[in-house]
């Protein structure tokens, strides 16, 4: 759950750009927005309780995220631990009325803390959602490979261009040596080429 506002920066920022879809929650307010990679998800998470919540200090709220697949450093843990839910809120100024506000947001941390301590995903939606997952790496991993594919050709060429053009400022003579330079390790090669075939 994000702020309208916020989501374009939050979706960057936690990778949720391929792996979620904007789910419609009813009882959700308008200025929040619910992003999950399934509905069982959201539909667990939603309770009457956690909306009404919600609902009360929707201006509070900035984001509600829960990732079973964490790879972000968490304060306070060597290694990132895979399961986490992340709270962040909006605090008040300091006046005694205003942190009263907080006290619903910190029961309903605890009401998700109940919720999915005990939540499993059906396995066809874990199915479906590691299918997703693993297309988005694929996807990623191949577009990289592609992008040091294409970058590896630009400086092969540049290379070859300043070469050239080293070559274009020498003497005639200069070029024939490199010339001749260049034949015999073509020859040399092409002969190691046709012994490995032996």
């Amino acid at each position: 759950v994000v702020q309208k506002e916020e989501l374009h920066s939050a979706t960057e920022a936690l990778k949720l750009k391929d792996l979620t879809s904007a789910r419609f929650i009813k009882g959700l307010p308008q200025s929040l927005v619910c992003l999950s990679d399934h509905a069982e998800v959201s539909n667990a998470a939603f309770t009457e309780s956690t909306k009404r919540t919600i609902a009360a200090c929707e201006n509070l709220i900035q984001l509600i995220y829960f990732t079973d697949k964490n790879v972000d450093d968490v304060p306070g843990h060597a290694k990132p631990p895979k399961k986490v839910l992340r709270f962040v809120f909006n605090f008040p100024e300091s006046s005694e009325k205003a942190i009263a506000k907080l006290k619903p947001l910190m029961e309903l941390t605890l009401l998700f803390v109940d919720i999915f301590s005990t939540f499993k995903l059906s396995s066809q939606a874990k199915a479906l959602a590691e299918k997703r997952r693993n297309e988005i790496i694929r996807t990623k991993i191949t577009k990289e490979h592609e992008e040091n594919m294409k970058r590896m050709r630009e400086l092969k060429n540049e290379k070859l261009k300043r070469q050239k053009e080293d070559i274009e400022k020498l003497s005639d003579e200069q070029r024939m040596k490199i010339e001749e330079k260049e034949k015999k390790r073509q020859q040399k090669k092409l002969m190691q080429t046709k012994v490995k075939r032996v």
